[in-house]
């Protein structure tokens, strides 16, 4: 998988995104020494759902014991964050 797949394949599913972090720092001109993509979704089910599809497309997997159908799920959400301090789902 390239870069051009990763960035292709959200607006492919029309998923309602945000490119941010360092990555979209280099887009910008300002050199960062990181090839990480952050990305912010709109946190809806069907854009969830949009994201764990594009996902399973791409061969990409949660690196925490968590379905990400499971945060588009406001009240797994609240008890993943409150419960479980998780902030974030992180997939590579």
């Amino acid at each position: 998988m390239t870069y051009l797949d990763l960035f292709k394949s959200p607006n492919t599913h029309n998923i309602d995104y945000l490119l941010i972090g360092g990555f979209a720092m280099n887009l910008h001109g300002v050199q960062r020494m990181t090839m990480d993509v952050s990305l912010v979704i709109a946190m809806d089910a069907n854009n969830v759902a949009k994201l764990a599809n594009c996902a399973r497309k791409l061969g990409l997997h949660p690196n925490v014991p968590v379905k990400l159908e499971d945060i588009a799920d406001a009240v797994k959400r609240y008890a993943l964050f409150n419960e479980k301090n998780l902030n974030c789902a992180v997939i590579n």
